[in-house]
Order: C-alpha cells, then structure tokens, then sequence
C-alpha cells in the first residue's frame, strides 16, 4: 500500500532539488527560467535551489545563449548544467562467475573498473573483503577524495531484498541471506543501497541510456542465468517479495531439462550460458567434426558458452543450431512478457546475447511471431546502450538515483552547522575498516 505522507516545508525543499536535478539530467543544459516553466516551481525557488547546487558544486554554469524573450536587447540566458565531477558513487556487481567494482560519476559514466574472480569459492568471506580493497584501490588510483563519494550502489544476481540490502538466494553460488549492505557499510563507512543486477540495468537504461524517454521497458539479461528488470513509469518494478524479474523461470518445457532452483523446462535451462554449454559438450560428445570440439582440444570439460558461441560465428551449423535454438526459447518468453506488461521496449544484455547475431536475432524474429505486438512490426528489441560495461552502470545508476537525485541529498544547509561538521570528519576517517571485525559478525 503507498503511504498516505503530507510534506512539511523542509521535505518539500529536498523534493524541489530532487525535482531540478532530474530536470537538468535528462534536459540539460537549460537556463533558470527553461527549468521553471518545466518544472512549474516559482522564479524564486529556482534561484534558492540552483544556487545551492552551484555553491555545492554539483550544477555549474555552461555557457549562454540568445533570450528568445528578449529580442534586439542582446540579452542572454546563462544555461546551467550538472557537474559530473561534482561528486560520485561506487558501484558494486556480484554475479555467480566474476564479481567487479567501479567508480563513476554524476552521470554514471565510469571512470575506473576493477574485477575479479575469488579464490577458493565465491563464499562472502572470499568476495565482500576483494570488494572493499578494489574499491579502495580505485579510489587510489584516480585521486579521489573520499568526501566526494555520495555512496554504493550494489548490484546482485538472484532474489535481493533492498529493504533490508540482503541477497536473500543466489543459488549458483550456494548464497542465502547474505546482508551485503550491513558489512559494506561497516567495512566501507558509506551509504550503501543493495538490488538486483538486472533492476539496476534496467534503470541505468531508463536514466542514463538511450531509452530515458521511455517511460516503461523490460531489461533481460542473458548470463549464466537469465534475469530481467521491469520499469514502470520510470520506477523498478520489484514485486511484492521482491522477486519480479525472474523471466528465467517461466516455464517453457514440460518435463525438460533441471535448472539450479530444482524445476524443470524453464528458461534458464533451455537457454542461458549453463543450457548452451550443456548442449554444446553433449553436442561435440556426439560429433566430433564439431568446431566446438575442436576449439577445446577435444576436452569436453572446457566447453563454454563463450565457446559455442564463438564456434556459432565462424559458422559451425551445430553451434549456428544451438544458439539459434535457444534464441528462439528467449524470444517466446519475451513474447510471454510483451503480451502481459506491454513495455515500450525491451533491452538485451549480457556477453552472451551481444556476441551472437544468431541469438539475438532468433530472439527478435520468435518474439514479433509470437506476440500481440509483434504483429505490427513495432517491438523494439535492441541492445544495451553501455555494451558489456552495463553491469558496472547499472549499480551506480542505483546508487546515484537514491543518493543525488532523490530527496535522501542532503547538503551542508539541510542541517544545523553543528551536525554538518560531525559528518565533515568522519568523511576523513580511514574510508576501509579492518575487515577482520566484519569478517566475525559473517
């Protein structure tokens, strides 16, 4: 149930800024009065707030332009932008193979990019420590000053709750209730937010990619898994246990091949990257003249996706089948979503979707076959718009719709000059805890 909240005069403030800054991202450069007859908000409010921005230096002054009100009078408008040095936020993805750490700026454009995979299993206790040192090392390596940092973004397969900033199940990887936020921010002494990858994917695409102007979108990504994130109105959608988004589930199949969550014929069997390599080694098992099995050496264990894949693009037809094949189970469970959400468009991601032509387009062609919509040629089915750094953007797209551009901002003016200080030094404390502490509260 959405909560019945009034909005007294400090909140309504915060909500104003929030308000000016989507403005600018999404419009910017604009001039003051270009910002009020969007946003409505009085002259007056618009130079409180878009001086405080400046003076906080996240707006900054770009240039002027002819008044188109004032003709013959030579008079012209400063436009206003946002400063995308003004500040930034980390970003954080944990996936079931490789995990990795980013720091971007104010309009998620990533600026350094560590990843890595943990040694000696993908346990927390292995992960979460490689998360906080890259981040520290990042930090390092571009000169940032830690006071600069809004907050973390983290982006997680499988079933995350963001209430509590949990991983509630990653079943690849044997991970259940693993709270992410609480040890980052203890180990990192920054705000932290927690959500699925996908959703955050989804948001970066809806925010920062090329699909801004629209209002609702399905991000699916194809990995060792298969997840989507559904945006409505701007906004992820995340189901009432915060379990929307498991496209990967929809049963396809009767009785076909298991999937990691104990069921069977779903799309994660059929035709995520643990499916293709499946099919692949059964497929060279069997076939020997396969290039699949001659790109391997002929050790079966060592066929990937990536593998089929490759072996798809030089033109081996039992690879061209196998993904083809699975292309063709996506694009049914796309359809399945077209006909139910009716989103405006619908983005791929993940190495294994971008890397094939044969996958892809198998996908689009059984999706406009098989849905409402696709009938009338009008689906859009496209790429990501950030290539295979989406994972990385997706979760400092979170990060900063929940620390810059949402009512949680809080500047040196939003509290009495005592409390602005306390926090002013503990932004000079050490940024990374000794993990051993959080390590025993694991």
């Amino acid at each position: 149930m959405t909560p019945l909240l009034g909005r007294n005069l400090p909140q309504l403030k915060r909500l104003n800024r929030s308000t000016v800054l989507q403005v600018l991202l999404r419009y910017g450069p604009l001039s003051r009065r270009d910002i009020g007859q969007i946003t409505r908000l009085t002259p007056a409010t618009i130079t409180n707030i878009t001086a405080e921005l400046i003076a906080n230096s996240l707006v900054i002054q770009k240039g002027s332009v002819a008044d188109d009100n004032e003709k013959g009078s030579g008079r012209k408008k400063v436009l206003l932008d946002l400063n995308p040095t003004g500040g930034y936020v980390g970003s954080v993805h944990i996936g079931a193979r490789a995990s990795s750490v980013a720091i971007a700026d104010l309009k998620a454009n990533i600026l350094q990019q560590t990843s890595f995979r943990p040694e000696g299993g993908a346990t927390p206790e292995a992960v979460l420590p490689r998360i906080a040192e890259g981040f520290q090392h990042l930090i390092n390596k571009g000169e940032i000053n830690p006071s600069q940092i809004l907050g973390l973004g983290v982006g997680a397969m499988g079933i995350v709750d963001p209430e509590k900033g949990t991983i509630k199940i990653m079943p690849e990887i044997g991970w259940q209730e693993v709270p992410i936020r609480q040890e980052l921010e203890r180990t990192l002494s920054l705000p932290v937010v927690v959500d699925n990858s996908v959703r955050t994917m989804a948001l970066a695409e809806a925010w920062f990619g090329r699909s801004r102007d629209v209002g609702n979108l399905l991000m699916i990504f194809v990995g060792a898994s298969i997840e989507s994130g559904l945006i409505i109105d701007r906004q992820i959608y995340r189901g009432t246990t915060y379990a929307a988004g498991q496209i990967g589930h929809l049963i396809l199949q009767e009785n076909g091949p298991p999937c990691p969550y104990g069921h069977r014929g779903c799309l994660n069997a059929l035709a995520s990257g643990v499916a293709i390599a499946r099919e692949g080694a059964e497929a060279a098992a069997k076939n020997p003249d396969t290039l699949i099995h001659q790109l391997v050496g002929g050790r079966l264990e060592q066929i990937s996706a990536p593998v089929v894949v490759e072996a798809a693009n030089k033109g081996d037809k039992l690879a061209l089948s196998i993904m083809e094949r699975a292309g063709q189970y996506l694009g049914m469970a796309i359809a399945n979503a077209l006909n139910l959400f009716d989103p405006e468009a619908i983005i791929i991601s993940g190495r294994i979707a971008l890397n094939s032509s044969a996958f892809l387009q198998a996908a689009k062609q059984t999706a406009q076959s098989r849905s409402l919509r696709g009938s009338e040629g009008d689906v859009q089915i496209v790429p990501t718009s950030f290539g295979p750094d989406v994972a990385a953007v997706g979760p400092a797209a979170l990060a900063l719709s929940t620390f810059l551009y949402s009512p949680m901002l809080t500047l040196p003016s939003d509290m009495p000059r005592r409390r602005w200080l306390l926090a002013q030094v503990r932004q000079q404390m050490p940024l990374v805890q000794p993990w051993g502490e959080v390590a025993s509260g694991m």
